[in-house]
């Protein structure tokens, strides 16, 4: 637009100011690198002021060169000048919000000390009597433990995640929305992140396909010791098809896509957070909290055109509450608008009050209870199922009774006892409006921070380092701005690296084998010297599960299948790695190697054992401790050992010497097993997994070389986390990771297939799988976890050489 051109010219114009260092005397350091970025994030963001800007391109427009602009930063910079505005807006409306609270909140106190002053002096003191103190004595010793969240902790910058990838329509949305916004306000807090999936459909709101939505603009947020945070926000991914929406029994297979985007969002906001605030050391997620969406129908008997054109359920129940109404001549006494709006809300809440009224949620079972604190919060006494969150809130309150939803006489009994006994409901009006602090959202948040550093504190989690890379790996040019990025996992905690190696042992070894490292490549060892992950913009991994009836690796298919592949990831520039990602051990794999005239080098990682282990063929095949620390976590090690043996035979079935530990293939972080004979009787892993859970094991099990082996590795440890963890650490997207598989393969073949990754499946390529031991059939299929439409799948067909490879590449990865 025309009148708009003056923003253009101004953009320009700190384009080509920034050209050069001395140009840029305006900035306030001038021993620093000029950022045209950052600086007009600032003057737009913080000083935003159109006629502050109009003037700075009058006098700039006569001066400006004709250069190419660029324009990846000059459509940021108009997303910024977007956000600012918004940032105005969302401002203006908090502070009408915030105002209306305020006022709700002194209506709410004004009519509470009317209905109080109603009371009889005796009525008062039997009130104040009946206030629980063993409550109260309760609370300050649950206190004693649990530290509780003050201004002390201003000065941390946190990164908060959270995780609603289902959208409901109701309270649920309402409270992770509110959360978000809350905790972006609390004192510690630097940034969060409301991660959630993008739809753009006619069939929902148009907000839900932009990508990013401002909650509160750090305008709004309370000063820091260090500097003001920068809001929270809904960050939507795109997951499965983007232009309709999908119910949540149809997004299973989808759910591996959304959690690497999430995955790639968070690492890289990691990375952005920790440069404007820590000098450039990472700042992960304090917490990610997924938020679970599968709560009971609300059914509101207004807004409605039709009966007839409500959904079944919801039509059904309301005639049902229209016969009833006609049935008991309550004509009068019920009220059902057939529309009201949001804003209306508040007036039912107060109006119940007002006609000493009483608000029931008798929910089968209720997962919170947001609209108990609503009600509470205008002075309703409540009746509530006591299944769920309002047993919680009950105890906090003590404004209500709870029964059994089944029980229709209790509820009756329990509504009569509040409406008929009028010391008793102005009791309970008194202490929910006396208790109802306790779920402000400062409150509510100062709870919730509580209660995660007390979880953080009392068990071993991984924490994320970034360090700079090694000298003998010098990153490409293409990488050079991430030249210090490396993702290093250590852990906290006092177990034992591979059970026998304390931290101390564990550090010295790591340096001895680096040290020993560097003086092989300082000897002339240029092929290792001259490698580097970062200098890849892409990775095949090889994942085909090839094996004879026996369950031996099949050499001839193996040397069939690799390669063709290697042929395909032949780049000059080396920018194509190649992994191995298998279920053998690291001898039966670099056997394998050798019989088919392949060299450990050609390869730039060799993932084993169903995904526990990590070795670098470039690194004299050093196993990456890293990686080894990270799966071991919450890793059950020895005590599930026995138990897997004990479970894994079917009861009644097996002789006891069908499935034993295969000791030769055991190693830390995988317990091997045996299948001793063809067609044992073996459980399936979903029901062995569920016999583990039960007791209190979680790890992943997989059947592998052709159903003749189980696998039992940590839970953190798969094929699939491999790549992911590499992906992270190496800092390539997982779009530019393809994996190639067979038709089939282990049971935890379906797990690489799904994700942002690009799949191939060479068809006939392996003869021998394992997934006749993956589940019981009548449990769901491979339609229920593998997107049948995905665009990251692609069929080589059978009989396939470099060129078919090539080719199938191409059509997939649009080059």
């Amino acid at each position: 637009m025309a009148r708009n051109e003056w923003i253009n010219g101004y953009l320009e114009a700190i384009l080509d100011a920034g050209s050069t260092k001395k140009d840029a005397h305006w900035i306030s350091d001038a021993n620093s690198l000029f950022s045209p970025t950052k600086y007009f994030v600032e003057e737009v963001v913080n000083r935003f002021d159109e006629t502050d800007l109009h003037r700075t391109w009058i006098k700039v427009i006569a001066t400006r060169n004709s250069r190419e602009r660029n324009n990846r930063l000059e459509n940021m910079c108009w997303r910024i000048w977007h956000l600012a505005r918004k940032k105005k807006q969302i401002a203006w409306e908090d502070a009408q919000r915030l105002a209306k609270r305020r006022i709700e909140r002194e209506e709410g106190r004004k009519d509470a000390s009317e209905d109080l002053s109603e009371l009889s002096e005796g009525e008062k003191e039997k009130g104040d009597s009946n206030q629980t103190e063993p409550h109260k004595e309760k609370m300050l010793r649950h206190n004693s433990v649990l530290q509780m969240w003050s201004d002390e902790n201003k000065s941390k910058h946190l990164y908060i995640v959270l995780i609603r990838l289902i959208y409901t329509f109701g309270h649920q949305v309402k409270y992770v929305v509110e959360l978000a916004r809350a905790l972006a306000k609390t004192k510690g807090v630097y940034r969060v992140d409301l991660l959630t999936r993008q739809i753009s459909s006619p069939d929902v709101d148009s907000s839900y396909g932009e990508p990013i939505e401002m909650l509160s603009s750090p305008s709004d947020i309370d000063s820091h010791a260090e500097g003001d945070g920068c809001g929270a926000y809904i960050i939507r991914l795109p997951c499965g098809a983007p232009n309709r929406y999908i119910p949540k029994e149809s997004l299973w297979p989808h759910i591996p896509e959304f959690v690497d985007q999430a995955l790639t969002h968070i690492v890289n906001m990691a990375r952005v957070i920790g440069d404007q605030v820590e000098g450039g050391k990472p700042i992960w997620p304090y917490v990610i909290h997924g938020h679970y969406a599968d709560a009971g129908e609300t059914l509101i008997l207004g807004n409605r055109d039709d009966i007839e054109d409500m959904s079944n359920t919801s039509s059904v129940v309301l005639t049902t509450v229209l016969k009833l109404i006609d049935k008991y001549d309550l004509y009068g006494q019920v009220a059902y608008p057939k529309h009201h709006k949001q804003s209306d809300v508040p007036e039912i809440y107060r109006l119940a009050a007002k006609t000493k009224g009483v608000f029931i949620n008798p929910a089968l079972v209720e997962p919170f209870g947001l609209t108990l604190i609503e009600a509470s919060a205008y002075g309703l006494p409540t009746v509530a199922t006591k299944n769920g969150g309002p047993v919680d809130i009950h105890k906090a309150l003590s404004n209500g009774l709870l029964v059994d939803p089944h029980d229709q006489k209790a509820i009756a009994d329990a509504l009569l006892k509040l409406v008929a006994e009028k010391g008793l409901w102005l009791e309970c009006r008194k202490n929910g409006l006396k208790n109802i602090h306790r779920f402000s959202w400062p409150e509510h948040c100062r709870n919730y921070l509580s209660h995660i550093e007390h979880c953080t504190d009392s068990h071993s989690r991984a924490r994320l380092e970034i360090v700079p890379q090694r000298v003998e790996e010098p990153m490409s040019d293409s990488l050079k701005d991430v030249e210090d990025l490396s993702l290093r996992f250590s852990i906290d905690g006092e177990f034992k690296v591979n059970g026998d190696l304390d931290p101390v042992s564990r550090q010295k070894e790591l340096i001895d084998t680096l040290t020993h490292h560097h003086s092989i490549t300082s000897s002339g060892n240029a092929g290792i010297s001259n490698y580097s992950p970062g200098k890849r913009q892409r990775f095949f991994v090889i994942a085909v599960d090839c094996y004879d009836a026996n369950g031996d690796v099949s050499n001839d298919a193996f040397s069939m299948i690799i390669k063709p592949i290697l042929a395909a990831a032949s780049d000059p520039a080396g920018k194509t790695g190649v992994l191995i990602s298998t279920g053998s051990t690291l001898a039966e794999t670099m056997e394998a190697l050798r019989s088919s005239q392949l060299e450990p080098s050609d390869f730039d990682a060799l993932i084993c054992r169903s995904g526990s282990e990590m070795y670098y063929p470039w690194r004299d095949m050093v196993a990456d401790m890293d990686y080894s620390a990270h799966v071991e976590y919450r890793w059950p090690s020895d005590h599930v050992r026995s138990t897997v043996a004990r479970l894994a035979g079917l009861e009644g079935e097996s002789d006891g010497n069908d499935i034993a530990e295969y000791v030769v293939a055991c190693s830390s972080h995988c317990y091997t097993y045996k299948v001793n004979k063809p067609g044992a009787k073996a459980r399936k892993t979903d029901e062995l997994r569920q016999k583990l859970r039960m007791r209190g094991f979680r790890c992943n099990l997989v059947y592998s070389c052709a159903a003749t082996r189980l696998n039992v590795v940590p839970l953190f440890a798969s094929r699939a986390q491999a790549l992911r963890y590499l992906s992270v650490r190496w800092g390539i997207d997982l779009s530019k990771m393809v994996v190639f598989v067979g038709e089939k393969g282990d049971t935890d073949y379906e797990d690489l297939l799904v994700g942002l990754h690009k799949s191939v499946i060479l068809t006939g390529s392996v003869e021998n799988g394992s997934e006749a031991l993956l589940r019981s059939a009548e449990i769901y299929k491979r339609e229920d976890t593998v997107p049948q439409d995905s665009p990251n799948i692609v069929l080589v067909k059978e009989g396939f050489g470099t060129s078919d490879i090539t080719l199938a590449l191409n059509s997939i990865l649009g080059s």
